[in-house]
């Protein structure tokens, strides 16, 4: 049963000369670290599989094969256990941790978590994506501002609910506008309206129906042209 979990366990066992004897080992752990059977097996010491992962290349370069091997030995042995992450020699992203038991042995977990570090890749890369395709979008538009800035025409764009998306700089000096009044994601209905209330579109006039008459020729799928 416990070959065929997804997890890999090891149980261990301090020894009095300050090494680790392997006293279980299920099937799940030596295939995420690719360990040979004549070097993992109950009563193997860690000392010698460290230095056979060191000397595989697990651990990277390593100059002083002897203190490393110390150095990983006595890691399995911290009070209060230990947790990390690491690429296994078997490509896995694996989630370790040494435990100390009451009874003086240690237990060994190695949890299989590549699906979810793929996951979690997967939404930066979207992430970052997102922030390059928003930066690229902000420098389109400040490109179109200075260019519609420059133009000798007012120009204004609205969406579908009638809301400023860009006006630019000669639009609001030909309107009197302010950024307050007309800057993108106010509503073109109320500057209509504030132009109807200054007398825009004459003295003494329905302001409602000032506005109402001057949406319909605006959104007037045929276009509209006036002096």
């Amino acid at each position: 049963m416990i070959d065929n979990m997804d997890d890999g366990l090891a149980l261990m066992t301090p020894t009095a000369d300050g090494d680790v004897r392997c006293d279980f080992v299920n099937q799940r752990m030596m295939e995420f670290q690719r360990y040979p059977a004549d070097v993992v097996f109950p009563g193997s010491m860690m000392s010698d599989v460290r230095r056979f992962q060191i000397c595989r290349g697990d651990f990277g370069q390593v100059d002083d094969v002897d203190a490393k091997v110390r150095e990983l030995v006595d890691h399995l042995k911290v009070p209060g256990g230990v947790r990390f992450e690491r690429i296994s020699p078997s490509g896995h992203y694996i989630e370790v941790s040494y435990k100390p038991l009451d009874n003086g042995t240690i237990i060994s977990i190695h949890r299989n978590i590549t699906e979810l570090k793929e996951r979690e890749a997967s939404l930066a890369a979207a992430k970052e994506a997102a922030e390059a395709a928003r930066a690229d979008t902000e420098r389109t538009r400040q490109v179109m501002q200075t260019v519609l800035d420059n133009m000798a025409e007012g120009v204004q764009m609205l969406d579908k609910d009638f809301r400023v998306e860009f006006v630019n700089r000669r639009m609001l000096e030909l309107q009197n506008w302010t950024m307050e009044i007309a800057g993108p994601g106010t509503s073109g209905y109320d500057s209509l309206r504030y132009m109807a209330k200054r007398g825009d579109f004459g003295a003494n006039v329905d302001v409602e129906e000032a506005v109402q008459t001057r949406v319909k020729r605006i959104c007037d799928p045929r276009g509209a042209r006036y002096g």
